[in-house]
């Protein structure tokens, strides 16, 4: 049982989602734009998913590519590579982050290399939670493509507190 996974923030709308037939097959509609939506990672993963908005509030969620200790010069490869026609690229505020052996900025640095990103408000955890949910349940996701994003959104844990026993 997903939604049974202790802790387990989106668990419940994915199975939702499943049991809704959301989660499927989603072809990528080349007469509409990909939009991206990165969360950047160094010590941890960086993650892009790539949507296509399909009327009617609905979101089709076409894609998702996630990799370790790579750098923007390998994201923008990748995204070349899947050769799809792009929309915006949504980043967090941490892409503003300036690196000390340039100077630049990740923003500055991505776009060089043809990513323009638009950034996202930096929203406090609870809201972005929430928004997540409220997102979640317009979405279709392409089944095999989205395979280890939808794995990674399954099991997105809140913290346990095992001073108060509650997460």
């Amino acid at each position: 049982f997903i939604a049974a996974v202790p802790g387990a923030i989106f668990g419940k709308e994915i199975q939702t989602l499943e049991e809704k037939g959301q989660i499927t097959h989603v072809p990528y509609d080349a007469a509409l734009r990909v939009d991206t939506h990165w969360d950047l990672g160094i010590g941890d993963a960086t993650s892009v998913w790539f949507t296509q908005s399909a009327g009617r509030g609905a979101i089709h969620v076409i894609d998702f590519f996630e990799a370790r200790s790579e750098g923007l010069p390998f994201y923008a490869r990748i995204l070349d590579e899947k050769g799809y026609l792009y929309g915006k690229h949504n980043a967090p505020h941490d892409i503003e982050v300036r690196e000390m052996g340039t100077g630049k900025s990740r923003r500055e640095t991505a776009y060089d290399l043809g990513i323009n990103f638009r950034v996202v408000p930096k929203l406090p955890l609870e809201d972005g939670i929430h928004a997540g949910k409220m997102l979640i349940p317009r979405a279709w996701f392409d089944k095999e493509n989205c395979k280890q994003g939808l794995e990674a959104l399954r099991f997105y844990p809140r913290a346990y507190d095992e001073r108060n026993r509650t997460y």
